[in-house]
Formats: structure tokens, sequence, C-alpha cells
């Protein structure tokens, strides 16, 4: 009861679509950017020093034919190949592979994807097991 009061109490509701953040932009020509273009995948994680254990892979292409909801490049393990990815792509809701999103300066690391499609009988394919 005690951390909803506080929650409570920190939330503000807005009224009025100019307190919205998206609303509230001094350059509106901004918002017409689209959002692959705000964000570098691969100049981010430069800046987050990832590892030689990572490799930038094309396997998504231009077409985004593994994942539409992931950018076209993609960090994964320096071990997998592109037959292992698109494998692994098969066996995950939308194609939603694991792959490489934050590094930490420590060398810890988050990686997204969609929980495997196992089925009822338990199976897993081998592209899974070894992404």
């Amino acid at each position: 009861a005690c951390v909803r009061a506080c929650v409570r109490a920190c939330v503000r509701v807005c009224t009025r679509v100019g307190d919205w953040m998206v609303a509230n932009r001094k350059n509106k020509e901004n918002l017409q950017i689209t959002g692959w273009d705000l964000y570098n995948y691969p100049r981010e994680l430069d800046r987050q020093k990832v590892s030689k254990e990572w490799d930038l892979s094309a396997a998504n292409g231009p077409d985004y034919k593994i994942c539409s909801s992931y950018p076209q490049l993609l960090y994964f393990p320096h071990s997998c190949e592109d037959m292992i990815i698109a494998g692994s792509a098969k066996f995950r809701s939308k194609g939603r592979l694991p792959c490489l999103v934050w590094v930490h300066r420590n060398k810890n690391f988050m990686l997204r994807c969609a929980q495997p499609l196992i089925g009822a009988s338990g199976k897993v394919r081998n592209c899974t097991l070894a992404m």
C-alpha cells in the first residue's frame, strides 16, 4: 500500500496535448524523421565498445527478410553463421531471434528476442540450441 501511494504521488495526468513530450517539441521538423533514422544501431554499439566476440551481420538485409521489426544490421555472437541465424529465426515468434542490444562497460550484455516456439512435443531445433 505504501509503494502504491508513492507511485500515485509521482504520477501526473496530462490533460492537454501540449503537455505531452512528443507534442512539446521546439523543432517540429524532427517529427518527420523515421524511427530508423533516429537511432543508428552500429554507431550506438560502437560507442558501447562491443567486443570482438560479436559480429555485425546484414542477415536481416535491406528487405527485412528475417524480422520486420528488427533493423537491417544486427549483432550476433562471432560463432553464429547466417544459416544458424536464419534457422533460429524460423523457430521464434515473428522471427525475433536473439540479437545484441546493449553492452555494459563490464562486458555484461542484453539480448532481445521472442520466446522459442517449442510446441506441445517440447522439441527444440538445433539452430536454436546453437544460437
